[in-house]
């Protein structure tokens, strides 16, 4: 996965625990990209365009990035996601769910931030 680093925008206001089950109800499949600056949106929405997230509740994730399938494991601590935790693969990024059916991702790519929505699949 490229190296990012992954910020809220928005939020409600759950438990980890509902939290947790809010992510793991559905797959996540990548909606759009916000940004005020236009080559970002061009370059980040082919890179995301078929991005597709499954999150188990038995700490496992599934899906595809950049045409690729993606696995691992996954754990949530208050606003944080870590995955693949004490691998060489660990990433952790700063997650909400501004909605039961979004999932709403601040990515910095060239130094513009930048909103990556995903939608319930």
């Amino acid at each position: 996965l490229a190296v990012c680093t992954w910020m809220i925008a928005g939020a409600i206001g759950n438990s980890s625990a509902d939290m947790n089950d809010l992510l793991t109800d559905k797959a996540w499949k990548f909606k759009r990209v916000f940004c005020q600056d236009a080559s970002t949106v061009q370059y980040l929405t082919p890179l995301y365009s078929e991005t597709i997230f499954h999150f188990d509740k038995d700490g496992t994730y599934s899906g595809r990035f950049f045409e690729l399938p993606v696995s691992g494991t996954w754990e949530t601590l208050d606003e944080t996601i870590i995955l693949n935790k004490g691998s060489r693969k660990e990433e952790i990024y700063t997650f909400s769910l501004p909605a039961q059916d979004r999932l709403v991702l601040e990515v910095t790519e060239k130094g513009n931030k930048a909103l990556l929505e995903f939608g319930k699949n």
